[in-house]
Protein backbone atom coordinates (compact mmCIF):
# COMPACT_ATOMS: atom_id res chain seq x y z
CA UNK A 1 0.00 0.00 0.00
CA UNK A 2 1.34 3.57 -0.92
CA UNK A 3 2.22 5.72 2.02
CA UNK A 4 -0.28 8.12 0.35
CA UNK A 5 -3.07 5.50 0.46
CA UNK A 6 -2.23 4.80 3.84
CA UNK A 7 -2.72 8.67 5.10
CA UNK A 8 -6.56 7.91 3.09
CA UNK A 9 -6.92 5.00 5.08
CA UNK A 10 -6.43 6.92 8.51
CA UNK A 11 -8.46 10.06 7.70
CA UNK A 12 -11.55 7.49 5.86
CA UNK A 13 -11.29 5.86 9.41
CA UNK A 14 -11.76 9.03 11.75
CA UNK A 15 -14.04 10.34 9.26
CA UNK A 16 -16.44 7.34 9.55
CA UNK A 17 -15.69 6.71 13.25
CA UNK A 18 -16.91 11.03 13.64
CA UNK A 19 -19.53 10.62 11.63
CA UNK A 20 -21.12 7.22 13.33
CA UNK A 21 -20.46 9.55 16.81
CA UNK A 22 -23.38 11.49 15.58
CA UNK A 23 -26.10 9.10 14.22
CA UNK A 24 -25.76 7.13 17.64
CA UNK A 25 -25.76 10.61 19.13
CA UNK A 26 -29.05 11.33 16.91
CA UNK A 27 -30.66 7.73 17.33
CA UNK A 28 -30.48 8.44 21.03
CA UNK A 29 -32.29 11.67 20.67
CA UNK A 30 -29.19 14.12 22.04
CA UNK A 31 -28.75 15.87 19.02
CA UNK A 32 -29.63 19.55 19.30
CA UNK A 33 -31.15 20.65 15.80
CA UNK A 34 -32.80 23.83 16.92
CA UNK A 35 -35.28 25.35 19.63
CA UNK A 36 -38.88 25.18 19.87
CA UNK A 37 -41.18 28.27 20.30
CA UNK A 38 -40.62 28.41 24.32
CA UNK A 39 -37.06 28.70 23.50
CA UNK A 40 -36.32 24.66 24.66
CA UNK A 41 -33.86 23.38 22.90
CA UNK A 42 -35.43 21.11 20.06
CA UNK A 43 -33.60 17.28 19.47
CA UNK A 44 -34.30 14.81 16.94
CA UNK A 45 -36.46 12.14 17.39
CA UNK A 46 -35.27 9.30 19.53
CA UNK A 47 -35.24 5.69 18.38
CA UNK A 48 -35.35 6.70 14.33
CA UNK A 49 -32.79 4.44 12.17
CA UNK A 50 -30.36 7.14 10.79
CA UNK A 51 -28.04 6.25 7.94
CA UNK A 52 -24.08 7.35 7.20
CA UNK A 53 -23.93 7.88 3.46
CA UNK A 54 -21.94 10.67 1.40
CA UNK A 55 -23.27 13.57 -0.26
CA UNK A 56 -23.00 14.47 -4.26
CA UNK A 57 -19.18 16.32 -2.79
CA UNK A 58 -18.01 12.90 -1.23
CA UNK A 59 -19.08 14.08 2.13
CA UNK A 60 -20.66 11.98 5.04
CA UNK A 61 -24.12 12.89 5.84
CA UNK A 62 -26.39 11.56 8.40
CA UNK A 63 -30.17 11.12 7.18
CA UNK A 64 -33.51 9.30 7.92
CA UNK A 65 -36.58 8.07 5.69
CA UNK A 66 -37.79 11.75 5.96
CA UNK A 67 -34.74 13.23 4.93
CA UNK A 68 -34.76 10.68 1.84
CA UNK A 69 -38.68 11.79 1.31
CA UNK A 70 -37.91 15.30 0.89
CA UNK A 71 -35.11 14.81 -1.55
CA UNK A 72 -37.29 12.38 -3.42
CA UNK A 73 -40.49 15.41 -3.12
CA UNK A 74 -37.76 17.98 -4.57
CA UNK A 75 -36.81 16.13 -7.39
CA UNK A 76 -32.85 16.14 -5.85
CA UNK A 77 -33.19 11.80 -5.51
CA UNK A 78 -34.95 9.32 -7.63
CA UNK A 79 -38.43 8.57 -6.79
CA UNK A 80 -36.84 4.56 -7.30
CA UNK A 81 -34.88 5.30 -4.29
CA UNK A 82 -36.64 3.05 -1.33
CA UNK A 83 -35.36 2.54 2.10
CA UNK A 84 -33.68 -0.96 1.13
CA UNK A 85 -31.49 0.98 -0.95
CA UNK A 86 -30.77 3.20 2.01
CA UNK A 87 -29.87 0.05 3.92
CA UNK A 88 -27.46 -1.35 1.29
CA UNK A 89 -26.12 1.65 -0.01
CA UNK A 90 -25.18 3.12 3.48
CA UNK A 91 -21.79 3.16 5.11
CA UNK A 92 -23.82 2.43 8.87
CA UNK A 93 -27.17 2.62 10.33
CA UNK A 94 -28.15 2.94 13.53
CA UNK A 95 -30.70 0.17 15.25
CA UNK A 96 -34.52 0.33 14.26
CA UNK A 97 -36.89 1.27 17.04
CA UNK A 98 -37.35 -2.05 17.57
CA UNK A 99 -33.44 -2.36 18.56
CA UNK A 100 -32.21 -4.48 15.75
CA UNK A 101 -28.51 -3.75 15.57
CA UNK A 102 -26.12 -3.91 12.37
CA UNK A 103 -24.10 -7.39 12.77
CA UNK A 104 -20.46 -7.15 13.44
CA UNK A 105 -19.47 -8.74 10.29
CA UNK A 106 -21.44 -6.49 8.37
CA UNK A 107 -20.18 -3.07 9.80
CA UNK A 108 -16.47 -4.19 9.34
CA UNK A 109 -17.42 -5.12 5.52
CA UNK A 110 -19.41 -1.98 5.05
CA UNK A 111 -16.16 -0.02 7.17
CA UNK A 112 -13.96 -1.45 4.60
CA UNK A 113 -15.98 -0.06 1.33
CA UNK A 114 -15.89 3.05 2.53
CA UNK A 115 -12.37 2.99 2.75
CA UNK A 116 -12.36 1.63 -0.94
CA UNK A 117 -14.64 4.41 -1.57
CA UNK A 118 -12.65 7.19 -0.04
CA UNK A 119 -9.52 5.85 -1.76
CA UNK A 120 -11.39 5.70 -5.02
CA UNK A 121 -12.74 9.22 -4.92
CA UNK A 122 -9.44 10.65 -3.49
CA UNK A 123 -7.96 9.71 -6.90
CA UNK A 124 -10.56 10.65 -9.32
CA UNK A 125 -10.62 14.30 -7.84
CA UNK A 126 -6.77 14.27 -8.05
CA UNK A 127 -7.04 12.93 -11.67
CA UNK A 128 -9.73 15.67 -12.46
CA UNK A 129 -7.67 18.23 -11.29
CA UNK A 130 -4.78 17.11 -13.16
CA UNK A 131 -7.02 17.35 -16.47
CA UNK A 132 -7.92 20.82 -15.27
CA UNK A 133 -4.84 22.07 -15.04
CA UNK A 134 -3.49 20.48 -18.08
CA UNK A 135 -6.52 21.88 -20.14
CA UNK A 136 -6.48 25.28 -18.43
CA UNK A 137 -2.25 25.41 -19.94
CA UNK A 138 -3.25 24.59 -23.01
CA UNK A 139 -5.93 27.42 -23.44
CA UNK A 140 -3.69 29.70 -22.02
CA UNK A 141 -1.20 28.82 -24.60
CA UNK A 142 -3.96 28.94 -26.96
CA UNK A 143 -4.46 32.63 -26.08
CA UNK A 144 -0.81 33.61 -26.07
CA UNK A 145 -0.21 32.03 -29.25
CA UNK A 146 -3.20 34.44 -31.26
CA UNK A 147 -2.29 37.43 -29.47
CA UNK A 148 -5.18 37.02 -26.74
CA UNK A 149 -4.72 38.23 -23.61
Amino acid sequence: MKLLNIFIWIYANIDLWLAIQKAEKAYRGEYVIGENADKSPRYLVKNTRYYVMPDENSKLIIMHRRNMHRLRVKGVMSNEAKVKHLLRESFYFTPDGSGNKIPDGLKAYKRKKYIEYSITMFHRRREEKRRMRLLSRKIKKTKNKHGLH
